[in-house]
């Protein structure tokens, strides 16, 4: 395929030089300019071979985001009539055992098993500065583990703390941190943000705990500490929540929910994709709009306490995201940063979408890095 780089070793079952996944990180930082959020293809030589899919778990367990694996390979190419040139050899004389593990060395005159093909052939371009000036960003963190009625959580108060310092000191929010919350604390700091923010102003609430599913009612809940299995009085519904963003006067508010059901909160219509040029104009023209948006850990379903190193999966992946990212994302960018690594290693499914009757208009929640924002001259008074 044009633009493909052969690296034979990439998609075999083991690789017995200890040298060997060092040498294609290498690689693969050459030939992406570092940026694990490139897309890349993985393929061989037909539907047949599955060195390419193996190949495709080894680049994603090195930690890049957008793999994509074009299982048809050569064959389902050149049935299609579409071109296919001369390939480069990228990487030679790495030591591999066969496909099965069986310890046999791979011939470097082997047909090419798997080639990567960068998206684009450019190296990423510098952020473009941006025409505007976000409002300042605040940020309400929840994460509640020891619950009076229901099976402590292990992993919800380090995921809050965590969430709460990469938010403080790569982004400049200012953070609100409840532990161990219950019903009154959490809706009284939300009526507190409801009746301090200003227009301009930007407010995150990250929740991490128990969320349960009223069927009948067909609506979601947060379970503070001091909720009760068989009594809702202390429950705090989605309703609860939708009624206090519809009446903030922020421009912007993005709710991170890592809990069971938390997809109840959305329209269950994902955001689509941003433009792939001007991105100045694209974050100029969401941030004028009011958004109400909601980036949650799955959909109606049970989500993972852990399995993400002291986190649960969906929070490993916001924080990697948030911590690796260097320039302006929008929400629905850091979405697609972290759906590919929570769907690989759970059995969840990411949303991102607008909160339902919470006034959305069509804008996104924008997040820029506090040393990228203190570059920026004010756009407006």
């Amino acid at each position: 395929l044009p633009s493909a780089i052969w690296i034979p070793a990439a998609g075999l079952g083991s690789l017995t030089d200890p040298d060997a996944e060092a040498t294609l990180a290498r690689l693969l930082a050459r030939l992406t300019g570092g940026d694990k959020g490139r897309d890349i293809v993985a393929f061989c030589l037909s539907s047949h071979c599955w060195l390419s899919y193996n190949a495709s778990l080894r680049l994603a367990a090195l930690g890049y985001r957008n793999v994509h694996w074009y299982r048809g390979g050569l064959s389902a190419w050149r049935a299609a009539r579409l071109p296919v040139v001369a390939t480069e050899l990228a990487v030679s004389g790495v030591a591999t055992g066969a496909a099965g593990g069986s310890g046999a060395p791979a011939r470097s005159d082997a047909p090419a098993n798997v080639a990567v093909a960068p998206a684009a052939e450019k190296p990423p371009s510098a952020p473009p500065v941006l025409g505007f000036t976000p409002g300042r960003y605040y940020a309400l963190v929840i994460g509640n583990n020891s619950y009076r009625s229901f099976a402590p959580l292990k992993s919800a108060i380090s995921a809050a703390k965590a969430v709460a310092q990469v938010l403080q000191r790569k982004y400049g929010f200012k953070v609100t941190l409840l532990i161990d919350a219950t019903r009154h604390q959490i809706l009284s700091e939300i009526g507190r943000l409801r009746a301090s923010l200003k227009f301009e102003d930007n407010l995150l609430i990250y929740y991490a705990g128990h969320g349960v599913l009223d069927e009948e009612a067909d609506r979601g809940y947060w379970l503070p500490v001091d909720a009760e299995a068989d009594n809702s009085a202390n429950w705090v519904s989605t309703a609860d929540l939708t009624d206090n963003l519809r009446a903030m006067i922020a421009r912007h508010v993005l709710i991170v929910a890592d809990s069971c059901y938390s997809g109840t909160l959305v329209r269950g219509v994902s955001v689509g994709p941003r433009p792939g040029s001007n991105l100045q104009g694209w974050l100029q023209r969401m941030e004028e709009k009011r958004s109400r948006t909601a980036l949650t850990s799955g959909g109606l379903e049970p989500v993972m306490d852990g399995g993400g190193s002291g986190h649960s999966v969906f929070t490993k992946a916001l924080l990697d995201a948030l911590s690796e990212n260097t320039e302006a994302i929008d929400g629905r960018t850091l979405f697609a940063m972290l759906r590919r690594p929570v769907v690989l290693n759970a059995e969840q499914t990411p949303s991102y979408a607008d909160i339902r009757s919470a006034g959305h208009d069509g804008g996104d929640f924008i997040l820029v890095p506090a040393a990228l924002l203190a570059k920026l001259k004010p756009a407006r008074k």
